[in-house]
């Protein structure tokens, strides 16, 4: 039987075959060049080329046929470089699992009626909801129109086309083709792309990970720098931070606020510093002199941390961690309006735990004595809400780190 050349390289029957499967052609049909359509590569889709190497077609129909003739139809045709390859599929079962076995199909000419009579309809349902592919192109065919009217299958099937078999000519098909290859190839790009861009994202998260881990591991060595001088003062930073971010947690502040506590908390004795290494040891009772040196510690604090970029204000937390509501602190006599929430919750951790264990220059207060303290000056030296909360915590048994 003689053959005409397909306007993509590839072969259709003469229309006495076509009488199989297609209509007969129409003269304006013929001239359409869809080989011109398909010339252009914009930048999105010729990312796709690292992607895959052949156009993956399904056939799903029961009728020999029509494999025959796609099949021939499509034989040499490729489209951006890259050949078309035909699978086939005779039943609707059969075509589920070639597509959940094969994720990267462009395509599917699917038939409605095969081994039921709505069984074509049974597979997009499956593979649009069960398998969530969205990519994948369908052109429903059908020679039984009655059995899935096109109003209602185009409105409640997710499908790119419905044709009735007696509409479709060899030109129309390797239009259809070229159209839902284009398609397929853009969505498969952007796919591509968003999966790129994901990807980015993590490493970019992970780096950030890691960055962060960094940044809190300076914080603890300068932390640690007030240990090599006096062992006190690191276990005390690690507890004050503890707390305070256990009582920013139970009042509900933002986790990153929660965290400058912590953080805070290491930092807040930093400026002790430039105090004297007699002075930090000294046993017994302290002087008048000697505390009006050690209260300069909190500004030492906000000078050495002043400049570092934080995300937080955590150098004036520093800075105002031995304020009191009343204004009866230091450095500054600074009221309850004037100081940062998370300042008056380090200073309350602060108190708590300094009461609680021992220091070089008097043994433990004891957990009772503390809670007294700071019960006994709620609203007046301490915020309210914070003071009940931290009495909570305690209560329910405060984990502290001793020396």
């Amino acid at each position: 039987m003689p053959e005409k050349k397909g306007e993509f390289g590839g072969h259709c029957e003469s229309d006495q075959a076509e009488d199989i499967l297609f209509a007969p052609e129409m003269e304006d049909e013929k001239q359409i060049n869809v080989s011109a359509r398909s010339s252009g590569h914009n930048t999105r889709e010729s990312t796709i080329s690292e992607d895959f190497a052949v156009w993956k077609i399904l056939v799903a129909d029961d009728e020999e046929d029509v494999h025959t003739i796609t099949s021939m139809l499509f034989e040499d045709v490729s489209y951006k470089g890259k050949p078309v390859k035909i699978l086939d599929a005779y039943s609707g079962a059969e075509t589920c699992q070639i597509l959940a076995e094969e994720n990267d199909i462009a395509l599917v000419f699917l038939d409605v009626v095969m081994e039921t009579s709505h069984a074509g309809l049974e597979v997009v349902r499956y593979l649009r909801s069960e398998l969530g592919n969205l990519t994948t192109r369908l052109i429903l065919r059908t020679g039984q129109p009655g059995e899935a009217p096109e109003s209602k299958v185009i409105m409640e099937y997710e499908i790119d086309d419905y044709k009735l078999k007696t509409e479709l000519t060899a030109q129309k098909m390797l239009t259809s083709l070229i159209g839902g290859l284009r398609s397929y190839g853009t969505l498969r790009s952007l796919e591509y792309e968003n999966q790129r861009r994901k990807q980015a994202e993590m490493k970019l998260l992970e780096a950030y990970a890691r960055l962060d881990k960094v940044f809190e591991q300076t914080v603890s060595s300068l932390s640690s720098t007030i240990g090599l001088r006096d062992s006190y003062t690191a276990g005390h930073a690690r507890n004050v931070g503890k707390l305070a971010q256990s009582i920013a947690q139970r009042m509900g502040l933002p986790p990153e606020h929660c965290r400058m506590l912590k953080l805070a908390g290491y930092l807040h004795d930093i400026g002790k510093i430039d105090i004297p290494m007699e002075l930090l040891m000294k046993k017994g009772d302290l002087s008048e002199e000697d505390w009006a040196i050690i209260r300069d510690h909190p500004e030492t604090g906000y000078k050495v941390l002043q400049d570092i970029d934080f995300p937080w204000p955590l150098a004036r937390v520093v800075l105002e961690h031995h304020e009191r509501c009343n204004g009866e602190g230091y450095p500054y006599g600074k009221r309850q309006d004037e100081l940062l929430l998370e300042s008056q919750i380090l200073a309350v951790a602060d108190v708590v735990e300094a009461m609680m264990l021992s220091r070089p220059y008097r043994e433990a207060l004891g957990k009772e004595i503390a809670m007294e303290e700071i019960f006994n000056h709620k609203g007046d030296h301490y915020h309210p809400e914070i003071v009940d909360i931290c009495l909570q915590i305690i209560n329910e048994g405060f984990d502290f780190e001793t020396n």
